[in-house]
């Protein structure tokens, strides 16, 4: 996710002409995490985006919020933050029960219709005394005010996921590969190292417990946050088995296995018309996309032979 201010976030860093709200509030030295009542005033670019309510818009305003919501996308490459129960100068004002209900109702309709999905991140209470000042709200209604940050994510026309790359490093034995494991693999360690075997490379590796290379592991969720990258594995018997699972196994995450002989060819049929079956990965899209893009070489490893090229 791209770097965001949000409802939880660090100290905020603000310009001298800013540290003063348009209702007079002094925001020089507050912070989020310290209780502010503010935000600094919404950026017109980028992809953080301040609503203080989404109620009931009309066919028109419900359009124009549509089309907001896919120019912050395409500012965060696949996501938005929107803070509900923020006015555009940043100040925080919260909404009821009822209010954050039916605001959030509209967001899910601006998302469905760009094929979104929302997640809420966090959600903050409102108790600042400045703003029972200037709304005149009671006592009751300031306690069920709050505010609330969501996720807006839809993978761009021109990619089929959002991907990031992160690299993990540390110190010996400090379980970087163990932790890899149990996170790409979905199941837990033995407590005595079991879940970074499927991270070897090397035979040495396997011996000394230790990795000695780079390795390179694929975690996935899907719009729910939840991780998808524990395949499935599926036996293939018939050519029923072959029509299916090559149809699917772009997209369901599957491992089909095969029961074949080298020596008799038992099997070998359905491999065979496996492999013919199977369906392209990459859209025309995606191909122009990348003849277009610059050529990248990753260097995996080195190696320094001996009284080689002295």
């Amino acid at each position: 996710m791209d770097p965001l201010l949000s409802l939880f976030g660090n100290d905020l860093d603000t310009d001298e002409e800013d540290l003063m709200g348009d209702n007079g509030i002094d925001m020089s030295g507050k912070t989020l995490l310290s209780g502010s009542d503010c935000l600094p005033p919404e950026c017109e670019e980028g992809n953080v985006e301040y609503k203080l309510k989404l109620i009931n818009p009309s066919k028109y305003r419900f359009e124009h919020l549509v089309t907001q919501m896919k120019w912050r996308l395409r500012e965060g490459h696949g996501e938005a933050i929107y803070e509900i129960g923020v006015e555009d100068k940043g100040l925080l004002i919260g909404l009821s029960d009822d209010e954050v209900n039916a605001s959030m109702q509209t967001l899910y309709l601006m998302a469905e219709k760009l094929g979104a999905t929302l997640t809420v991140l966090r959600e903050r209470i409102i108790t600042g005394d400045e703003n029972s000042k200037i709304y005149k709200y009671t006592d009751c209604q300031q306690k069920c005010r709050k505010a609330i940050e969501v996720l807006v994510r839809k993978v761009p026309d021109d990619q089929q996921t959002i991907e990031l790359r992160i690299a993990v490093l540390g110190n010996v034995e400090t379980g970087k590969s163990t932790l890899l494991g149990v996170l790409t693999q979905g199941e837990l360690d033995n407590g005595r190292g079991s879940a970074r075997l499927n991270l070897f490379r090397h035979r040495h590796e396997i011996q000394t417990g230790r990795t000695s290379s780079i390795s390179k592991e694929i975690l996935g969720f899907d719009n729910k946050g939840v991780p998808i990258t524990y395949n499935i594995p599926v036996r293939v018997e018939s050519e029923d088995d072959v029509i299916t699972y090559g149809s699917r196994l772009t997209t369901d995450h599957i491992i089909p296995i095969f029961t074949v002989s080298c020596v008799s060819g038992q099997g070998l049929d359905l491999l065979y018309r496996f492999l013919y079956v199977l369906p392209p990965s990459m859209t025309v899209k995606d191909r122009e996309r990348l003849i277009q893009s610059d050529v990248e070489f990753q260097v995996d490893e080195t190696f320094q032979v001996p009284e080689v090229g002295q």
